[in-house]
């Protein structure tokens, strides 16, 4: 049997764990990789495939050759590209090469058992598939669900076997990825698997149903692995970098959890060990070979897009004298990058903005947070556009830095004129939404009103997703027209909530932005916002040396007022609150969850307490409170699956009424916070207001008002905070808290109650002093 796979270099480990995998069970079998970006890195003298290129599969010029490569290559993606390939390596091996059979497998699919009878299949009915699900999915707003069943097709591309009686479908599904092979769903395109959906009423085929086969995150709900003969498994979207989840691809949603799957559990983690073997933590790193032009420039996926639909209209003879498909630059060949550029830079043929260029245009048209700051792209409104892309394209989109507008594309903006208005702050925020921000906004009307300020409250478009259930503390009655705008969102989305306001919110007032920040350095997309606000007021100094060193505004430190609220009359027991020692922290997912760092508060417990505590027994327990994990269910499974062997850990998710809220922090004994940086910390703060010890990291704005005598601030050091963790910059740095200390200051609070009593009394004393 001959099964074939499509690889980049940096997949190379995958492959290597299919071939071995099928080889075990078919030891007179064959197994071809076609490696995409070869030659180069990565590559081995004893690799258990063998290696071929897409050079092998242009052997007719009447189906592939260089040219139609070198323009695939352009317009697709790594996964595109590999996809789009697959009939072409289909055809090569059984017409080219006559074998009588070949199976395709994605290279991250690990076989388990002997799979003969497919290959007789294939010689016997042309072509052989299987659908992504045999069943009908629950309508519950997990990921796989119909939606996007329907979007990516009926049928799973990652198997077909075909045999030399597919030819006429191996060259009508060629035919069409050489175009048309990309991830597009408002095409109605989902790579190359959409097409199988047509292909089917064209072409005999024989649908395998084996409940075996291809079993995968879009299927595993119907086939338990107890109780399924697993012939071949898909590991699609599997990354052993994230061991609590299946497939990254099933979003912020999963259908399937490990945490609920120990069998599944248990053939992730010894998959994720064979990649390792196979040197997946080497190849990973190797950069995709076709992703950069003769110049050094990334090929954006923008780029290929726009290079596409340069083909799609030169074939079909556009008006305009653009020119045919062959004239188009190749920007792998160095006589020819230039041009490659300039077609980049050039505005579409007879577009109403002929100073915009291609790229820009595009780039503006598939971002809507670009289409709300900037409605138009004519006269003024384009001019704008090009500014902003000038000062802050390259650092917060990525613009490469030949494609930035230059001076002579550009024209100065005339100011507005004055305007009168009556005096008065407008209170501008999301005032009714469930987060920091909101509360921050609702202590702003409660400072006002203390100060006897002429304030009126403004209904806001909020744009968050948080509950809407808060109110604030006063609405207000100064005119609805004043003088200053106090605006309590955040620098990032500053810009989209003036737009939304009103079209001259800033004419006739003073405009104060009251921005949060947590880290050390204030982006430059961020500090653009500047340009709309008069003065900055945030909440700490912390916060106040980050802005003030990436805006030419004032920046004032104001402190943020701690509300008093009384807590709901419900104990331990109707709040769930378990008996013994009990540590609380509390987050939003929506906060990023690498900044507030559950899994140190989980590990630092853990440490403190080795032996973990039965609910009921009086043992130390944490509770880990949060909310919108629903709405990001692959974080909350990395939680869960870190305390899934820890009946001591509670992981808690979904909102509380505001008074319940303060009840649960009024039950628990001790607040833990192992934050890498805040710019406030308004929940420790909540907390000392309520009287309890309060363990923190000794860094960022919680500082504010903690201190070594009101507090028990955690050691750290200054660590950068990489990639994956925006808007934060990779490049800048926040704390690592010293979990061993924070497990000590832990068993310090349990040990000595009476102690942590007088620190948490000084930090009630303190935050009523200093944040009414």
């Amino acid at each position: 049997m001959l099964i074939a796979t499509i690889v980049a270099r940096n997949y190379l480990p995958q492959a290597r764990v299919l071939a071995r995998s099928f080889l075990e069970h078919h030891p007179d079998g064959r197994v071809v990789a076609l490696v995409v970006d070869a030659p180069g890195e990565g590559l081995r003298d004893d690799e258990p495939f063998e290696v071929i290129t897409p050079g092998h599969l242009a052997t007719d010029p009447a189906v592939l050759d260089t040219r139609v490569l070198q323009r695939m290559a352009t317009i697709y993606t790594v996964l595109e590209l590999s996809t789009a390939l697959k009939p072409f390596l289909l055809r090569h091996l059984v017409h080219d090469r006559a074998e009588p059979a070949a199976t395709y497998l994605d290279p991250d699919i690990q076989v388990f058992a002997p799979l003969d009878d497919i290959d007789a299949l294939a010689r016997e009915h042309g072509i052989v598939l299987t659908p992504h699900r045999t069943h009908p999915v629950p309508d519950d707003g997990r990921q796989a669900y119909e939606r996007v069943l329907v979007t990516s097709g009926a049928y799973n591309l990652g198997f077909i076997s075909v045999s030399g009686g597919a030819l006429p479908f191996l060259d009508w599904w060629a035919e069409n990825c050489r175009r048309d092979c990309v991830l597009a769903p408002a095409e109605g395109l989902f790579v190359d698997q959409r097409w199988l959906d047509l292909g089917v009423t064209y072409f005999p085929h024989h649908v395998l149903r084996d409940p075996g086969c291809n079993v995968a995150y879009w299927n595993l709900d119907g086939r338990p692995l107890a109780t399924t003969r697993l012939r071949f498994f898909h590991f699609s979207g599997y990354d052993p970098d994230v061991p609590h989840l299946l497939s990254v691809h099933q979003g912020p949603q999963p259908r399937v959890l490990l945490s609920e799957e120990p069998e599944l559990r248990a053939l992730c983690a010894d998959y994720a060990a064979r990649l390792e073997a196979e040197g997946w933590r080497e190849c990973r790193k190797l950069a995709y070979g076709l992703d950069h032009a003769a110049n050094g420039m990334r090929i954006d996926p923008l780029m290929r897009r726009i290079y596409r639909r340069e083909i799609l209209q030169r074939r079909i003879g556009q008006p305009h004298g653009i020119g045919t498909v062959d004239e188009l630059p190749n920007p792998f060949d160095p006589a020819q990058v230039d041009a490659f550029v300039a077609l980049l830079r050039s505005p579409f043929p007879g577009s109403a903005a002929p100073r915009i260029s291609r790229y820009l245009h595009a780039l503006h048209d598939e971002r809507l947070d670009l289409q709300r700051e900037f409605p138009s792209l004519t006269g003024e409104a384009g001019n704008h556009y090009l500014w902003w892309v000038r000062e802050m394209g390259h650092t917060e989109l990525g613009v490469p830095l030949e494609l930035i507008p230059t001076p002579d594309d550009l024209y100065p903006a005339p100011p507005p004129g004055p305007v009168e208005r009556p005096e008065g702050v407008r209170v501008v925020g999301y005032l009714e939404a469930e987060l920091g921000v909101g509360e921050a906004g609702r202590a702003m009307t409660a400072a006002l009103h203390a100060a006897g300020e002429p304030f009126r409250v403004l209904a806001s478009d909020n744009l968050t997703s948080n509950r809407q259930n808060a109110r604030p503390y006063h609405e207000g009655d100064g005119p609805a027209d004043g003088d200053v705008n106090l605006i309590c969102v955040n620098a990032d989305r500053f810009g989209n909530l003036l737009e939304r306001l009103e079209p001259d919110a800033r004419r006739g007032r003073h405009t104060v932005g009251v921005w949060g920040w947590e880290v050390e350095d204030f982006p430059p997309a961020h500090a653009a916002a500047a340009e709309h606000v008069d003065e900055v007021w945030t909440y700490s100094r912390h916060a106040a040396a980050a802005i003030r060193a990436a805006v030419d505004k004032p920046v004032h430190v104001v402190p943020l007022p701690v509300v008093e609220r009384r807590p709901s009359g419900r104990g331990r027991a109707e709040l769930g609150v378990p008996d013994g020692f009990v540590f609380l922290f509390c987050f939003d997912f929506f906060s990023i969850l690498a900044r507030k760092n559950p899994l140190g508060a989980i590990e630092a417990f853990t440490r403190a307490f080795p032996t973990p505590s039965a609910p009921g027994s009086g043992g130390p327990q944490l509770i880990v409170k949060s909310i919108n994990g629903d709405r990001q269910l692959a974080e909350l499974e990395r939680l869960r699956m870190r305390v899934i062997d820890r009946p001591d850990v509670h992981v808690r998710d979904g909102y509380l009424d505001p008074g319940d809220h303060l009840a649960l922090v009024a039950a628990c004994d001790a607040y833990v916070s192992l934050h890498r940086a805040e710019g406030f910390g308004y929940t420790m703060a909540e907390a000392m207001l309520l009287g309890k010890p309060v363990i923190a990291t000794g860094y960022s704005g919680n500082l504010e008002f903690m201190d070594e005598r009101n507090s028990f601030l955690v050691e750290h050091s200054m660590v950068p905070i990489g990639e994956g963790a925006e808007p934060y910059p990779a490049w800048s740095r926040w704390a690592e808290p010293d979990v061993d200390h924070a497990a000590s200051l832990m068993r310090r609070v349990v040990e000595d109650p009476a102690g942590a009593r007088e620190v948490a009394e000084r930090g009630r004393h303190d935050v009523r002093t200093w944040h009414s």
